[in-house]
């Protein structure tokens, strides 16, 4: 089964108010509650690139393929791709456990990461 994992996608990129963050991202209220639940079954393709486009994506990041157990693919099959093994990150605690005095060392060598995945 492929579904949207959209909450899942929010909280990775540490946005704590989801309907607000895809309000103002050109979404009506309805729709970013849906969501920011995983309750939207169907999307058009230019809710999809709003998407993509607010939470810095592609389409593949926006979906999950969870394998029925009617379904053997094999290892290759590009449906594999879209399982999800990521290791949950909870962004907004990463700098939690840095002492105060290296906060500024560590605030600086997060934006040359920053720089270098952008």
């Amino acid at each position: 089964m492929i579904t949207y994992r959209i909450s899942r996608l929010l909280a990775l990129k540490g946005i704590t108010k989801p309907v607000a963050y895809l309000t103002k991202a050109g979404f009506n209220h309805n729709t970013a509650w849906r969501l920011a639940r995983d309750k939207v079954q169907n999307l058009t393709t230019d809710q999809i690139e709003k998407l993509c486009i607010a939470l810095n994506c592609s389409p593949n990041e926006l979906l999950e393929y969870i394998p029925g157990e009617k379904h053997n693919l094999k290892s290759s099959h590009p449906l594999n791709a879209l399982i999800y093994t990521q290791k949950q990150v909870d962004i907004q605690n990463v700098g939690a456990d840095i002492p105060v005095n290296k906060l500024a060392a560590f605030s600086e060598e997060l934006q040359e990461l920053k720089k270098k995945y952008s």
